[in-house]
């Protein structure tokens, strides 16, 4: 599959250079600098782990109510892509102002590689003006109340995600699902 370069906007620059940065002193043999599989999968981390934070703030949620965090792997394509063509799937569209994309989540139920269990989780996507979809990450919500809610937030995520996948589909008028390469 043919990846394609996507300036994804949670991450700056500055964060992942100064990834990059940190782990010069040791010189661990390369593994952090720019490109590597190491550095990739940490920033997809970082990105994954900003869009919960941003998550938890947006609905008043302890930290780490949203966690463990994971970012987006190839090994997620086929799940990702299932969720995003089935109609029964729904989202929550929260807008950012002066963003070319659109902060969207989504109820999502998954079972990570080697696992037989099923997380319920919540999956983080932009949605970019033009129809590009790429996925940020997910983490997974924890069960029971959270401090300062009277219900769990699972069911919190099921009474706001509205937005069907028709009405997703039309709005932004989404023609494909573009992963992240970052460099």
């Amino acid at each position: 599959m043919v990846k394609y370069f996507v300036s994804l906007v949670l991450l700056s620059l500055a964060v992942s250079t100064s990834l990059t940065s940190a782990a010069r002193p040791g010189l661990v043999r390369g593994t952090w600098f720019r490109g590597t599989d190491l550095h990739l999968d940490m920033a997809a981390t970082s990105q994954a782990h900003s869009a919960a934070d941003l998550t938890e703030r947006t609905f008043s949620l302890p930290p780490y109510h949203l966690s463990p965090v994971y970012g987006y792997a190839d090994d997620q394509f086929q799940a990702l892509t299932d969720h995003i063509r089935s109609h029964s799937s729904r989202y929550i569209v929260l807008r950012q102002s002066r963003s070319p994309w659109t902060f969207v989540l989504s109820p999502w139920t998954v079972r990570r590689p080697g696992s037989q269990v099923w997380d319920r989780s919540l999956l983080f996507l932009q949605v970019w003006s033009g129809g590009v979809v790429t996925p940020i990450g997910y983490a997974v919500v924890k069960d029971g109340i959270p401090e300062g809610h009277s219900r769990e937030f699972w069911e919190t995520l099921g009474r706001a995600a509205r937005t069907t996948q028709e009405e997703l589909m039309r709005r932004f008028e989404i023609q494909r699902i573009v992963t992240p390469v970052i460099r």
